[in-house]
């Protein structure tokens, strides 16, 4: 993924229409039950998710998994 201009903050941010045509595919197609492209392709997912938590913010995404679920990702990164 590249190296991100705009990092995700606490709050929602705009963006830009570069950072838009960067992270945003022309079309989306839902191919093996995974946006965009398969399962071994993330990088197009995350330079999605990426926009998307610009402009949600963290505070409101955090709220969309437990916090058991957060805890037990952050412990993985650790290793």
């Amino acid at each position: 993924m590249m190296a991100p201009k705009v990092v995700p903050d606490l709050q929602p941010q705009a963006i830009d229409y570069e950072t838009y045509s960067e992270a945003v595919p022309e079309k989306m197609e839902l191919i093996e039950g995974f946006l965009i492209s398969g399962p071994e392709y993330p990088d197009s997912r995350e330079k999605l998710l990426w926009a998307l938590l610009i402009n949600v913010g963290l505070e409101r995404a955090v709220k969309l998994a437990p916090k058991e679920k957060w805890e037990a990702a952050l412990r993985e990164m650790d290793k």
